[in-house]
């Protein structure tokens, strides 16, 4: 099962290790559709944090989430904009399906 960087559901009182700034569609899916953000959504990475830590969703310029990470500070910015399969590649992890 794939992860997802990022999951919407950490409490606005929780101190954000960093911020992760994404595109249009990742706004809309994360506060519309209250969705996991996917990378391919990220254009931006800012902080140092670790899988696990609260991070703040912003969408120009603006807070609209914040999240617990599933990935750290380092492999998010490898793989921000990019979709699927490819995400394992890029961060040099063996496929389940091999």
């Amino acid at each position: 099962m794939p992860r997802h960087p990022a999951h919407p559901s950490a409490p606005y009182g929780a101190r954000p290790a960093g911020t992760i700034a994404i595109d249009a569609g990742a706004a809309r899916a994360v506060t519309q559709q209250q969705r996991s953000l996917l990378p391919a959504g990220i254009t931006d990475v800012t902080g140092e944090f670790e899988a696990g830590d609260t991070i703040s969703i912003a969408h120009d310029g603006k807070e609209i989430a914040r999240g617990l990470v599933a990935y750290g500070a380092a492999d998010l910015r490898a793989i921000k904009g990019i979709q699927g399969a490819a995400i394992a590649a890029k961060l040099g992890v063996k496929s389940a399906e091999a």
